[in-house]
């Protein structure tokens, strides 16, 4: 894997402390695009990820709470049911992710 090639990284957390976790999803917001409340898509190139998740850790209590993020492939195949996502249809970052739009469920 090219450590400068953005990658898309789906990052997920569950912060037990309300206080902290209003701090820490404001933040987030920030810095990636929320996709659900506690779930959120980072592109950056895998040394940058790996710095940010530094910095997300930083900010969580490591016995508390739970923090992950998932590396994702370059152009991911997903699908969706139920209400679209208000981005419906933008590509993001050029990477090739396309929110809310996704191939039926082949039975």
């Amino acid at each position: 894997m090219s450590h400068n090639r953005s990658i898309p990284w789906l990052i997920t957390y569950d912060i037990s402390n309300p206080r902290r976790l209003r701090r820490f999803h404001r933040f987030l917001r920030g810095h990636a695009l929320p996709i659900q409340y506690s779930v959120f898509l980072y592109v950056a190139p895998h040394d940058r990820a790996r710095h940010f998740a530094a910095t997300l850790e930083q900010r969580i209590d490591t016995r508390e709470d739970d923090l992950r993020l998932y590396p994702l492939p370059s152009k991911p195949q997903y699908h969706t049911l139920g209400r679209a996502h208000p981005l419906a249809g933008i590509n993001l970052f050029g990477c090739g992710i396309t929110l809310g739009l996704s191939d039926p469920i082949d039975d």
